[in-house]
């Protein structure tokens, strides 16, 4: 159950035995939100530009991270480390990578 990893022991027990609920500001505070909008409108507008920035990574990157992130809440720090090498070593060697790197890196002049 990931709810007491995010809110916490306790409130996790109050909301889960209790049927304890949260307003929108406690939801943001203890992490069950990410952000929290005025109405529905500003609610599209950041989920739309939220959408558009992730769409925008590298894929093959964003993949792993997302798996590395959802591993780390099963597994050692070792475990982490060794994952966490390999997924370096395999984006390294990406498209992504070498695309990124040739827009940071100036050309030499002729």
């Amino acid at each position: 159950m990931l709810l007491p990893h995010t809110v916490g022991l306790s409130l996790a027990k109050e909301m889960i035995l209790e049927g304890r609920r949260v307003d929108a500001d406690e939801a943001l505070r203890t992490g069950l939100a990410n952000a929290v909008f005025e109405d529905i409108e500003t609610l599209r507008e950041g989920t739309q530009q939220r959408a558009k920035a992730l769409a925008a990574k590298p894929h093959e990157a964003f993949r792993l991270a997302k798996e590395l992130i959802h591993r780390g809440l099963e597994s050692t720090m070792a475990q982490e480390w060794s994952a966490g090498v390999m997924a370096q070593s395999l984006l390294l060697g990406s498209d992504g990578f070498r695309e990124a790197l040739a827009a940071k890196v100036p050309k030499p002049k002729a």
